[in-house]
């Protein structure tokens, strides 16, 4: 049980309603959420309403310390918090499924009918349209790490079901989803309601796993100050196969690099043409379908993406900025 009267002050000073704290875990403040999750040893970060981490070098900055949190509650007008996913070098962390809308439950359905039922494990119902649910698991101690990966590819196929561990994150419930929902702790599987499970052994062999070490990039913006990218190095090469990081993760890579290379004002139509170019060319698995490709590919997409990584860079600009500025 945690301390009420002592969340409480700490809202009060941060200039939230003190209500929250009451109710812990299902609060709709994330931020009360990150706290108590991070009485569990699980790093969080804020996260804007991109769901894009407001801190630098987030991969290795996530924090379980309570004071480091109140900091950042304190700097940032956060939206949301987010988990980081992947193994942790201390032991602990948490692996992550998310199955996007029917599409991704009728997939997870389907894999639980050849490679058995998932855990009962804490899971998030996510706010977005069409529904979506998140599994966290507690990760194998041992061997390689768990990819990110949109659309992973699980048991031989891909299908609507996104996997996220190292390099990864994923928003916490209470964060509010831009549908305007909150994500919210799925019923009966809140940390408080049960244990974080480990994979089942034939679900742990079917999964993308890592299997090159992590990787470190650092680019310098052209004009202003530094802006620091952290990927797994498979996400920068487009395409199926080994080392490879299939297409979402590279296309986040790149555009980061080229609103960080040149500016956040450039012009996102030289991006996203390029882009297309890249994603066309790269290889792809049979399981991969010509729809999947050409969602990638469409305009509407990659505006997206753009948006996301151009937020974030200029969000590394405002920290420089605060931090020079005192």
């Amino acid at each position: 049980m945690h301390d009420v009267e002592r969340l409480e002050t700490a809202l009060r000073a941060l200039g939230i309603d003190p209500r929250h704290a009451a109710d812990g875990l299902r609060a709709l403040n994330p931020f009360v959420v990150a706290v108590l999750l991070a009485e569990h040893g699980i790093r969080v970060m804020p996260s804007n309403k991109h769901k894009i981490p407001k801190i630098k070098n987030w991969q290795n900055d996530a924090s379980d310390d309570p004071a480091q949190l109140v900091r950042w509650q304190a700097r940032f007008t956060s939206p949301c918090w987010s988990v980081l996913a992947g193994r942790y070098p201390e032991g602990g962390g948490v692996w992550i499924l998310d199955e996007d809308d029917l599409a991704g439950r009728e997939r997870r359905e389907e894999l639980e009918g050849e490679l058995g039922p998932l855990p009962q494990t804490w899971s998030v119902v996510s706010g977005r349209e069409g529904g979506g649910r998140h599994y966290w698991f507690a990760p194998a101690p041992e061997g390689p790490d768990l990819k990110t990966v949109a659309h992973a590819m699980i048991a031989g196929q891909r299908g609507r079901i996104d996997q996220r561990g190292r390099g990864g994150h994923a928003v916490l419930p209470g964060s509010r989803h831009k549908s305007g929902r909150r994500y919210a702790w799925a019923p009966g599987c809140a940390p408080d309601e049960c244990e974080l499970a480990p994979l089942p052994p034939s679900w742990l062999a079917a999964l993308d796993m890592a299997d090159t070490p992590a990787m470190r990039s650092e680019r310098r913006v052209s004009s202003g100050p530094r802006a620091r990218i952290e990927h797994d190095g498979s996400n920068r090469v487009f395409g199926d196969g080994p080392g490879r990081g299939g297409f979402n993760g590279p296309i986040y890579y790149w555009s980061c690099w080229f609103f960080g290379e040149y500016g956040t004002d450039a012009n996102a139509a030289d991006l996203i043409a390029w882009l297309q170019t890249k994603i066309e060319s790269a290889p792809r698995d049979p399981g991969r379908s010509d729809s999947d490709i050409a969602r990638y590919t469409s305009d509407s997409y990659l505006r997206e993406q753009a948006v996301c990584a151009r937020d974030y860079i200029e969000n590394q600009e405002d920290m420089y900025g605060l931090q020079q500025n005192g």
